[in-house]
């Protein structure tokens, strides 16, 4: 029993501290190259964040533990959401959102989240669902195209910025491999713990795994409170990752599942994105926002316990 808690503790450190160079990374790359806040904070740290997610879920799977697979991709969610934008709100007390790109994507996210309801349906509509999500993503996608120019590449033109460009992309790769490395003894770890403890794959994918997997984004959102667009691009960017890339990619990979065991995360799911759908809808957010946020979170927390 100690060695699994210790594998847990390990794994759930390595897969952070993993994330944490992934993400720190692709900030400095951003550096160099100038993308700009909403599409570093949409685009790239989302698709970066949402490693640890994808590898944790695949070997859940691995492991005839489709469960806690979805139930880890929709808990981050719910964590990212509600907690850390929670304490964002909180330590910051007004946050000014911005009109352009924000809202739009906020309304995407709370209409992908809808999508996962097909899983508690019959197995047949788990194909479906995955090609909704890939579809689903790619329109997100093409949406923000028009922000990327490839004359950034232009900016490598002294050595120095080479040199960093070539130190961060090397960086990645490590950060990767400590992701997906980790990941297979995070899963194995807890899948002993819920066998041990007779804990729920809510609580364990749901609050455990998701609180390692979102480190980096809390992290980031505490690094650059001030900054609402790589804030909340971040969030809703890898939220909208997670439950149509990610889970798009897990659905066509599950065999069978019990519905009652993911009920309580997608239910939580989709409200918190229409909630954030809503509060985002206005000018600014503040302190009591972030502390009903973390109310509901902490709801969430209680209920997955149990069920």
């Amino acid at each position: 029993m100690l060695i699994t808690i210790l594998t847990f503790l390990l794994s759930l450190y390595f897969l952070s501290h993993g994330s944490k160079i992934l993400t720190e990374s692709v900030i400095k790359i951003d550096k160099i190259l100038g993308f700009g806040e909403f599409v570093i904070g949409f685009i790239f740290l989302a698709l970066v964040t949402s490693l640890p997610e994808l590898s944790l879920s695949l070997y859940s799977i691995l492991n005839e533990n489709e469960s806690l697979s979805i139930a880890n991709i929709l808990g981050s969610n719910i964590l990212d959401i509600l907690l850390i934008g929670g304490i964002i709100l909180i330590i910051s007390k007004k946050i000014k959102v911005e009109k352009r790109d924000i809202p739009l994507l906020s309304k995407m996210l709370f209409v992908s989240s809808i999508f996962p309801l097909l899983l508690l349906l019959k197995i047949e509509t788990q194909a479906i669902s995955s090609i909704f999500l890939l579809t689903f993503l790619f329109f997100v996608l093409i949406s923000v195209k028009r922000k990327i120019s490839f004359k950034i590449f232009q900016k490598l033109k002294t050595k120095k910025a080479k040199i960093e460009f070539v130190k961060n992309i090397v960086l990645v790769f490590i950060g990767t491999f400590l992701v997906v490395f980790s990941a297979k003894f995070l899963v194995e770890s807890s899948i002993d713990l819920i066998k041990i403890f007779g804990l729920t794959n809510s609580f364990v994918g749901g609050f455990l795994m998701a609180f390692g997997t979102s480190i980096p984004e809390l992290s980031l959102a505490l690094a650059s409170r001030k900054k609402s667009g790589l804030i909340f691009g971040n969030i809703v960017g890898s939220c909208l990752i997670n439950i149509t890339l990610v889970l798009g990619i897990v659905s066509f990979f599950i065999l069978t599942i019990n519905p009652y065991s993911i009920i309580l995360p997608i239910i939580f799911s989709t409200f918190s994105s229409f909630l954030f759908y809503l509060l985002i809808k206005r000018k600014v957010l503040g302190k009591k926002e972030g502390i009903f946020m973390i109310l509901i979170y902490l709801i969430y927390i209680i209920l997955s316990f149990k069920i």
